[in-house]
């Protein structure tokens, strides 16, 4: 009875000490009111997430210090407010320890220890089961009850493979207990009918750690390596680790385990149950998950005074503490979406944060925090929390006689993106062999990585992503431009540097590139003029000419011109052999000066294809030629090693089939 008394008075305090304050949110929205709690005792709610979104919310809601009453209510992404449902106690009985919430299979059930019964025997579990949503709930009493007295601390009942539970306690006699049940079909093991509840004792043999009815927790983990995890407060009996901190046991899962073999006392046949074994000295505080990346354990290091994760190895290994907050905090609460982020929710000073790690815990974001303490002025007493599969994620907590959801997602607890304040700096000289460099210039917002991308006239080099580029003979004439993308785990921005100009060389009989590549033109020649009208455009320019292909020089890279041959014009018709005998019939460059849409040469084909819309490649000799036909003529790439290395048009007449355009690439390579 007498943790009754104790809680009967810390409602009546709470009542009496209670302020008007208002709940203020620094994060994620305007907190929700969804009820009145003036009991304010921590742990007192229970969250879950559907894949929607949506909340579902069950919390020990007293609107007078001797009021009973459980409460729930579900709240869309998006809602302001909620009507409670009531889910009120068996008669002369009360509600203890924090409620559970689980969903399965459309249906919602809400677990609750109930205590203080007139006829002992129906002190036990009750579970609520809604088919609708959360609407209305049906109550089967004592569902779940191996506490021979009813005085335990009843830990939240967790999911099991199957439609199957499990539940937890630890209990004056200084061991944790745990049963395996069935959510579908739930047993009665009430006191009522059985002298002999089939329950699993997890501390039977020395060390026999003292754990009596302090903090602990269990969770499931039922991707990968499944398991049950179990972690206790001990009692300060002698050299570490019972000089105060944390034991745990670890029962594995398979689809062939039995809710019998999980109801089994450690040691005896059956059980899959270890001992109780240590995890470390000066912690306290337990809360524990799995997911995705496993299970893990969220605890206060009362020597450093900082609130620390800790990764569990199945069957026996925790991993080294790492740092979630530089604060001692109370009322944590562990959850994992479907990628297998991992959310902590806690309560210290600074009012409720929210934590948040993509690395399986190595690392963490925040704590940032949702729900400000007001100086210490609003009293949150009480949180919990959830996230679902896609990352949506709720938290309910008590303040001042009021209960309160407040949604969030990661992003609440990230740190804003890298804001650039000085944009990075090409140095060196501007010259064909020889190497740039660029600077990462100034950010704000505590980048943790960069990344780099150099660009010849705005169009990013493939394969050229480091901080220093060496200048080629294909630069010349072009702008170099170095764009620097710095990231946190907040997100990235990108800034680019002022363009270098990298100039052309004299060379006689090589002059620098002119004109662009637009509709049928590409420089001077244009596709259908003849082989005596591209000489007189390129007069200037030296010519390494074949009988039926020219090749002008240009600085840095000159223009090749292919024209009509027998060869080529016996796929066409008499009339369009006579169109184009003798005619320009394509042309191509690696100059890249030019540009086809926007395609240079040097950018990647991933990119150019993506632009272009090329269709399936041929492949001649060591480079791959891809075709993009358009409505007045073909677009004509060359690529080497996933690179572009030239750009040419030309006439649509040849590249009506795979056919014709096989016999005009091989016409002229």
């Amino acid at each position: 009875m007498w943790r009754r008394w104790c809680r009967l008075l810390l409602g009546v305090l709470a009542a009496v000490l209670v302020l008007s304050l208002p709940v203020s949110a620094d994060a994620a929205g305007a907190p929700i009111t969804i009820g009145a709690n003036t009991l304010e005792e921590a742990s007192q709610a229970a969250v879950a997430v559907d894949s929607s979104g949506t909340a579902y919310i069950a919390w020990l809601a007293p609107s007078t210090p001797s009021d009973t009453e459980m409460d729930f209510c579900k709240l869309a992404p998006g809602a302001s407010s909620c009507a409670p449902v009531g889910l009120p106690s068996p008669t002369s009985a009360q509600f203890f320890d924090p409620p559970s919430v689980l969903l399965e299979g459309g249906d919602v059930y809400v677990f609750e220890d109930v205590d203080g019964a007139t006829n002992a025997d129906l002190n036990g579990i009750d579970e609520f089961v809604s088919t609708d949503g959360g609407a209305t709930f049906t109550l089967t009493a004592n569902a779940v009850s191996f506490l021979p007295d009813g005085e335990g601390t009843v830990n939240p009942v967790i999911p099991l493979p199957g439609s199957n539970i499990g539940v937890g306690a630890v209990v004056p006699v200084g061991n944790p207990e745990f049963q395996a049940n069935s959510l579908t079909s739930p047993l009665d093991y009430s006191n009522a009918t059985t002298a002999s509840s089939p329950v699993a004792t997890l501390n039977p043999s020395a060390p026999a750690y003292d754990v009596g009815n302090l903090s602990g927790q269990f969770a499931s983990q039922l991707t990968g390596t499944m398991g049950v995890l179990g972690v206790f407060r001990i009692i300060e009996t002698g050299p570490c680790p019972a000089s105060g901190g944390l034991v745990y046991a670890y029962a594995p899962l398979s689809a062939s385990t039995t809710a019998g073999e999980l109801s089994t006392t450690t040691g005896a046949a059956g059980s899959p149950w270890t001992a109780l074994a240590g995890v470390d000295c000066n912690t306290d505080t337990p809360a524990v998950a799995g997911g995705p990346k496993g299970l893990g354990l969220l605890e206060n290091n009362d020597t450093k005074e900082t609130t620390q994760y800790r990764a569990f190895l199945p069957p026996s290994t925790f991993g080294p503490p790492v740092t979630v907050s530089a604060q001692e905090s109370s009322n944590p609460s562990l959850s994992q979406d479907g990628t297998g982020g991992i959310y902590a929710t806690m309560i210290n000073d600074a009012g409720l944060q929210l934590a948040y790690s993509s690395t399986g815990g190595a690392s963490w974001s925040g704590p940032k925090t949702l729900i400000s303490n007001n100086g210490g002025l609003l009293n949150i007493d009480s949180a919990a929390s959830s996230v679902s599969a896609t990352g949506h994620g709720w938290t309910a907590y008590a303040a001042n006689g009021k209960e309160y959801a407040q949604p969030f997602d990661k992003a609440d607890a990230l740190p804003p993106p890298p804001v650039n304040t000085k944009p990075p700096v090409i140095k060196g000289t501007a010259k064909a062999g020889k190497k740039l460099s660029c600077s990462e210039g100034s950010w704000t917002n505590s980048p943790t990585g960069y990344s780099y991308q150099w660009n010849r006239d705005g169009t990013p080099l493939a394969g050229a992503t480091g901080s220093t580029y060496t200048v080629t003979i294909l630069d010349e004439g072009t702008a170099l431009t170095c764009t620097v993308t710095a990231s946190n785990p907040g997100g990235e921005t990108s800034a680019t540097s002022k363009g270098l100009k990298i100039p052309v060389p004299f060379v006689e009989k090589c002059p620098a590139a002119t004109g662009g590549i637009s509709g049928e033109t590409l420089g001077l020649i244009r596709l259908g003029m003849t082989r005596t009208q591209a000489h007189h455009e390129y007069t200037r320019s030296s010519d390494r000419g074949k009988q039926y292909e020219d090749f002008f020089c240009l600085t840095p890279i000159g223009v090749r011109v292919g024209y009509g041959s027998p060869k080529l014009l016996r796929i066409l018709t008499k009339s369009e052999r006579k169109q184009l005998e003798n005619r320009v019939v394509w042309a191509s460059t690696s100059n890249p000066h030019y540009a086809l849409d926007g395609v240079r040469p040097g950018e990647s084909l991933a990119d150019a294809s993506v632009r272009l819309h090329t269709e399936a490649p041929f492949h001649i000799g060591l480079n791959y030629w891809y075709l993009a036909r358009k409505s007045n003529l073909t677009a004509v790439l060359k690529v080497r090693h996933g690179t572009v290395e030239e750009i040419g048009i030309a006439d649509n007449s040849l590249t009506k089939t795979r056919v014709t355009q096989r016999v005009l690439m091989n016409s002229f390579f």
